[in-house]
């Protein structure tokens, strides 16, 4: 349903009606709110852990990590995911 259907739809509620509507529109946009904000959270985790384990050498200097492996592992993302986006450079 686009906005200008819901706001046709929201027309032509009752007086009565339209304080639940909005009750329930608000409780929609909250819930959509605090899923997105839950994602940012979980990528920001992820990324502080990432550079975290990037960081990491060896005694010569050399990351203990590979790149590669630090996204497969902490973004979960596939060997095609990887090499799309090396190809893309």
């Amino acid at each position: 349903m686009t906005g200008e259907q819901l706001f046709e739809e929201y027309k032509n509620l009752t007086f009565q009606e339209k304080p639940k509507f909005d009750r329930l529109f608000n409780e929609l946009i909250d819930n959509e709110l605090n899923d997105e904000y839950m994602r940012l959270d979980l990528i920001e985790r992820r990324l502080s852990a990432a550079v975290a384990l990037q960081n990491l050498s060896d005694d010569e200097g050399r990351p203990f990590f590979d790149v590669n492996w630090i996204v497969k592992k902490i973004f979960d993302f596939s060997d095609d995911e990887i090499k799309k986006a090396n190809t893309k450079k």
